[in-house]
């Protein structure tokens, strides 16, 4: 009897057996199941329960398919026959733009389940800075913003001073624009950006504007913009869009251009306008054709244009009125053959057929020789027809400011102290153009800010435009023929004064046709977006009205 006992007893043993996890060790009838197929995790992180039922052994295998290893756990990876329960796991997701993907695989003798488990990106919006400061005028201000998530934006400010104009959202970059008004106080003013999105604590930015300062502060840009925006970059950039993004970067009240050909629609002051206008900035523009120094020459401005004039073959006027005061500016490109500043570095000047090559005898450091050379360039006798003009302005009580590629360096730059730099090999050079506008009462707006040209030489000329191979910058590839030849001229007037002139562009230069890196002191104010349009270095000047 007791072995009878003994039997009945080992049997009900092994029929009411359970596995460790509670599931039944007699899984024989049991269909193979996943109570889950799919799981799709927040970005947070989370866990959850699948229900198995396998009918005999079973495994578990996870294949990652994106977003690294090892970031999915599973409580338990195999077992004997029975009903199961799993735990998955998974923490937060730390991308804010690459999902994570993986395939669990659950394996009894030859059948196979899977479950497909995917985690979203943590979702962010994020602004670009914290705190944008504006100038007290009109402007519109542009806040880059990274999500990946659709958001909405509101505006907390006392008065209504900031109107959002535009807003991209659900994008991973994206753009929020806002026109901003005048603050015509003393006071500056602040208001708060807040970027709200679903499930998401509000992201804040805040934007200070500054108060009126004593005067009015203008900024004229001058740039040369080499062939009509024509030098693309090996990249692709286009030069048309970065002159465009230049302008957005800066926005100047005024704007001079060189080097422009087109006409009709093709006309690019034409098109800049329109691109601009497309960027939420009102500019009026006019464009003065002559021969010399490649086509036109043009004229950006905040203010109507109320008049204009052609000068000469290298010049025009143009004239507008700022808060009731007359200001004349000359946009101008003179002549770039007869460029005699070769003649120290040992190249010819391009003058009268002689083409660019070296000089067969090395440099020629005649002064009287270079002088005579430069003069038959007419950009002398240029400069005197813009000084007869310019008194005629200052009749009228204008303000007065020339603004170009003169193509010639100055007599303020090749002096005792730089004779033995660039290559001036020696050369101490009373350059004709500069001298007259001296000597006819004109400031060198670069030079009066920057008086040493040897710590500070204002080299615009050529510049390291990376996107452009060398050999379409350098032309005297054996020698040091960096110098400044655009310039930002103004007649002294009461009523302004000088507040900040900079360079913009590329901070490295052309040397012996070799890229450089900048090796002087003056601020170079770097340029906006991939790609420069020019192989020159604009000129920013800042004045302030005094009255």
């Amino acid at each position: 009897m007791s072995i009878l006992y003994s039997l009945f007893a080992v049997c009900s043993l092994a029929f009411c057996q359970c596995d460790k996890d509670g599931g039944s060790a007699s899984g024989g009838n049991l269909p193979f199941e996943l109570s889950v197929s799919q799981w799709n995790v927040p970005s947070q992180g989370a866990t959850e329960e699948v229900d198995l039922q396998a009918p005999g052994e079973w495994k578990v295998k996870t294949d990652y398919i994106a977003g690294g290893e090892r970031w999915l756990s599973v409580s338990k990876t195999s077992g004997a026959a029975g009903q199961h329960k799993l735990t998955l796991s998974a923490g937060n997701n730390p991308s804010n733009s690459t999902d994570r993907e993986a395939l669990l695989t659950v394996t009894c003798g030859n059948e196979q389940k899977t479950i497909s488990v995917t985690q979203r990106t943590h979702e962010e919006v994020v602004p670009e800075q914290g705190r944008y400061d504006v100038k007290a005028g009109d402007t519109l201000l542009t806040v880059n913003v990274s999500a990946n998530v659709a958001y909405q934006c509101s505006i907390v400010q006392e008065g209504n001073w900031i109107a959002q104009v535009q807003n991209k959202s659900a994008m991973e970059t994206s753009s929020v624009r806002f026109q901003i008004s005048a603050n015509t106080d003393e006071q500056e003013r602040t208001a708060v950006v807040k970027f709200t999105a679903d499930n998401l604590a509000p992201t804040e930015i805040t934007i200070v504007q500054a108060g009126q300062t004593a005067g009015k502060e203008l900024t004229l840009f001058q740039l040369n913009i080499w062939e009509e925006c024509g030098h693309n970059s090996t990249d692709g950039y286009s030069a048309f869009q970065s002159l465009v993004d230049q302008i957005v970067a800066l926005e100047p009240d005024f704007a001079t251009f060189c080097e422009l050909y087109k006409n009709g629609d093709d006309m690019v002051m034409k098109k800049l306008v329109a691109a601009l206008k497309e960027r939420g900035l009102t500019y009026y523009a006019e464009t003065g054709f002559g021969k010399g120094g490649g086509g036109a020459r043009g004229l950006l401005s905040k203010y109507p244009i109320e008049e204009t004039e052609l000068i000469n073959s290298w010049m025009f006027k143009g004239v507008c009125n700022v808060d009731g005061k007359r200001i004349a500016i000359y946009p101008s490109h003179s002549n770039y053959v007869y460029y005699s500043c070769y003649y120290p570095r040992g190249y010819n000047d391009g003058g009268g057929n002689s083409g660019w090559e070296k000089l067969p005898d090395g440099p020629n450091t005649d002064v009287s020789e270079i002088l005579e050379r430069n003069a038959l360039s007419g950009r002398p006798e240029s400069a005197r027809e813009f000084v007869e003009n310019a008194k005629k302005e200052l009749d009228k009580g204008a303000i007065v400011i020339l603004a170009g590629d003169l193509n010639e360096p100055s007599h303020l730059d090749w002096v005792e102290s730089t004779k033995d730099m660039f290559e001036h090999n020696g050369c101490i050079v009373p350059w004709q153009t500069s001298l007259l506008l001296t000597e006819s009462g004109f400031i060198d707006a670069f030079r009066q800010m920057y008086p040493d040209p040897a710590t500070h030489p204002g080299l615009t000329w050529p510049v390291n435009n990376k996107g452009i191979p060398v050999s379409d910058l350098a032309w005297a590839a054996e020698a040091d023929e960096r110098d400044r030849i655009d310039y930002i001229y103004y007649y002294p007037d009461s009523r302004f004064s000088l507040v900040d002139i900079k360079m913009v562009g590329p901070t490295g230069t052309i040397v012996r046709g070799e890229r450089v890196a900048a090796d002087t002191q003056e601020p170079i104010i770097d340029q906006a977006g991939e790609h420069w349009p020019s192989d020159h270095r604009g000129l920013l000047m800042t004045i302030r009205w005094n009255e």
